[in-house]
């Protein structure tokens, strides 16, 4: 009975560990914003690309624990208390659920900061560092 449960505890040691490495990714994982590039001008639709280094990208329920999908910030400061939260689905934060990395958006005319972030397939920011840094562009009026 003895060399029986041996293997049953070191079992259940292993499902306790594994929700406490769902989310490591490598030191120098990244995302960023490809296009636009900070400070351009553009018009609507506004045509977006992203990019993620060193971590997949995959849609939601995909490789779960080990991809995750962009989400796109517009005109909306990232606390970094958002990132122990579900990351809302509104006009303010685009979810890519499908693991897109590329898209164009209607925004109005006038200036606007985006910035990306990848989540996992429960809609939670990964790490502060998969948060890109925050671009701004200006919409051109037609």
């Amino acid at each position: 009975m003895k060399t029986a449960s041996i293997p049953i505890l070191l079992f259940a040691a292993l499902l306790i560990a594994l929700p406490a490495h769902a989310h490591r990714v490598k030191d120098d994982a990244s995302v960023r914003i490809v296009e636009p590039l900070d400070g351009t001008e553009v018009s609507s639709p506004v045509r977006l690309r992203f990019e993620a280094q060193r971590i997949p990208v995959a849609p939601v329920g995909i490789n779960k624990h080990r991809a995750g999908h962009f989400i796109l910030l517009i005109d909306h400061a990232h606390p970094d208390s958002e990132l122990e939260h579900v990351i809302a689905m509104d006009a303010q934060h685009l979810h890519f659920v499908d693991g897109e990395s590329e898209a164009e958006i209607e925004l109005p005319p006038g200036q606007h900061t985006l910035q990306v972030l990848l989540a996992d397939e429960e809609h939670v920011a990964w790490d502060a560092q998969l948060v890109s840094d925050r671009i701004r562009i200006v919409v051109l009026a037609e």
